[in-house]
């Protein structure tokens, strides 16, 4: 087993409002000893032919020691947002229950994200597909500590789903954004399949 860090919730210049490349953030991340980077790119803008070549660049930029895992943060309807971590196919809008079910059938995680933007209320109708909350968000949080509210959002979900995970992400859109916030893994191996496998 060995210790691998890394940062989710990563938006680049893939993303309409993404202001930094993804060799830009790769380099970063890798400056600081990090492992793997958790795309998660709006979808709003996307198609199936851009997911390709998201995951193309992925694949390019990823080696023994270091991986960028593609991913979406999918619009659905009425502009509530899940993370899609680890999907490798387009998700268009739709549903939560449906955007739930199209990550979970390509094996990625459905994270509910920035839970103040919600009120810390769950717009899901059911928390049973549910792999986690971003309790901390450093865009909307603060990036010294998450808001407790968030806990009581994930405690309450738990009830539901004692397999809801609390995660911690930079919803990062910028350089500037880069901070301390990181996840850290123990892993048998440096692969996409086990980084998705631990972190579910």
């Amino acid at each position: 087993m060995k210790t691998v860090t890394g940062l989710l919730h990563i938006h680049t210049t893939y993303s309409y409002d993404g202001r930094i490349t993804l060799d830009d953030i790769s380099s970063i991340a890798r400056s600081k000893g990090h492992g793997f980077l958790l795309l998660t790119e709006h979808s709003d803008d996307f198609s199936p032919r851009k997911m390709e070549a998201l995951c193309e660049h992925c694949e390019r930029l990823s080696g023994d020691d270091f991986l960028v895992i593609p991913g979406l943060e999918v619009d659905c309807d009425f502009g509530r947002h899940l993370l899609a971590v680890g999907v490798s196919e387009y998700i268009s809008e739709g549903s939560p229950e449906e955007v739930v079910r199209q990550i979970a059938d390509q094996g990625g995680l459905a994270i509910l994200p920035h839970p103040s933007v919600y009120q810390f209320r769950s717009f899901l109708p059911s928390a049973g597909d549910l792999n986690g909350v971003e309790v901390w968000n450093c865009r909307y949080d603060t990036r010294h500590a998450p808001n407790p509210k968030s806990f009581s959002l994930l405690e309450k979900l738990r009830k539901e789903n004692p397999s809801v995970f609390a995660y911690g992400g930079q919803d990062l859109h910028k350089r500037k954004d880069v901070d301390g916030l990181f996840l850290r893994l123990e892993l048998k191996e440096l692969s996409a399949y086990a980084v998705l496998t631990e972190l579910r």
